[in-house]
């Protein structure tokens, strides 16, 4: 038997749909707006807020963490296969950071399209996102199970393009995209309309 750090890894899914779905909400923006804000403070005081919040999350994500192989030192000592709290805490301390800064830059671009294009946006953003939670996992289980299948090669493919770039090429590719993001999101807030 091995143990898991269920609690940890829960926090997290759950932190990334409130995140993502917090989005959806639009009134703050006009409210800002319309009481003599401009575009570009609002957009540099959301990036920094939706910034601040992302860190916020690992580190209750950390104390979780701790928590959790607080409580079940027992039977983690127990277990031969296991992934500690402390493996947990180094993968949010190695990538946590660089993840929060470009789900930043995400959350800002979703939140904009949402802003500009309303009901139209969030569709697509909807369409997708449930792709990801009902595709990924019957991907991700193709792979192994039946890998001549078109979600098998569909991940199988994903897989052999991951492992074509070192974590330093991975870095720079997900800044480039972050950046790109950020410069979309901008001009997109630029010609919102304040009603």
């Amino acid at each position: 038997a091995g143990f898991f750090p269920i609690g940890t890894v829960l926090g997290m899914m759950l932190s990334l749909i409130v995140v993502v779905f917090s989005t959806a909400d639009n009134m703050a923006p006009r409210a800002a707006l319309s009481m003599g804000c401009t575009r570009k403070q609002f957009f540099i005081g959301d990036l920094c807020l939706t910034l601040a919040e992302l860190l916020l999350i690992l580190l209750v994500l950390a104390g979780i963490s701790l928590a959790e192989e607080w409580l079940f030192a027992g039977r983690m000592a127990a277990t031969e296969e296991r992934m500690t709290g402390a493996e947990i805490r180094e993968i949010l301390c190695q990538t946590g950071i660089w993840a929060a800064m470009g789900l930043t830059a995400l959350v800002t671009f979703i939140r904009s399209m949402i802003l500009r294009y309303e009901k139209k946006a969030f569709w697509v953003f909807w369409v997708v996102w449930m792709f990801g939670c009902i595709g990924g996992p019957r991907i991700i289980d193709a792979v192994e199970e039946a890998p001549d299948s078109l979600f098998g090669r569909l991940g199988n493919a994903v897989i052999m393009l991951a492992g074509r770039f070192s974590a330093a090429g991975w870095l720079g590719i997900g800044a480039l995209a972050s950046a790109v993001l950020l410069v979309i999101a901008f001009c997109t807030m630029r010609r919102l309309p304040v009603r």
